[in-house]
C-alpha cells in the first residue's frame, strides 16, 4: 500500500490560488451596485401604507395616507443617504443609516429603529 506524503503547495501552486482569489474579489465587486444606483425605484414598507420612490435624478417622492412629499436626496457615506422635503412649509431633514440593499429587500435604520422594506413592483 503507498502511502501519500504531506507536502505544501507549491510556490506556483500559491500565487494561482492567490490570482483565483483576486479575480473573485474583483468578480464579486464589479458585479455588486453602489447604493446610489440600486436605491433607485418605488419601495413599501409591509403592512402600512407609506411607499416612497427614489430618483436618478435625486428626487424622492414618499406618500402616506395620500398625501405625498416632494424632495430630494443624496448620498452621504458608504451606507447612508440624506433626506430633504417639506411638509406644510417646514423643512425637514432624515438620514437612511446602515442601508443593506439585498434582491427586492432594503434594510435601514431610520430614527434609530432598524426598518426592512420591499421593492414594490
Amino acid at each position: 500500500m503507498k502511502t501519500h506524503k504531506h507536502t505544501h503547495p507549491s510556490p506556483i501552486w500559491r500565487s494561482f490560488q492567490a490570482g483565483l482569489l483576486v479575480i473573485a474579489t474583483l468578480f464579486i465587486t464589479a458585479c455588486s451596485k453602489p447604493i446610489e444606483k440600486s436605491i433607485i425605484g418605488k419601495w413599501e414598507k409591509a403592512g402600512e401604507t407609506a411607499e416612497f420612490e427614489f430618483f436618478n435624478d435625486g428626487t424622492i417622492l414618499m406618500i402616506q395616507d395620500e398625501q405625498k412629499i416632494s424632495g430630494t436626496w443624496v448620498k452621504v457615506g458608504d451606507k447612508r443617504i440624506k433626506i430633504e422635503g417639506a411638509t406644510n412649509g417646514t423643512k425637514e431633514t432624515v438620514v437612511f443609516e446602515d442601508i443593506e440593499i439585498s434582491g427586492n429587500q432594503m434594510k435601514i435604520k431610520f430614527n434609530g429603529k432598524d426598518v426592512s422594506v420591499t421593492r414594490k413592483k
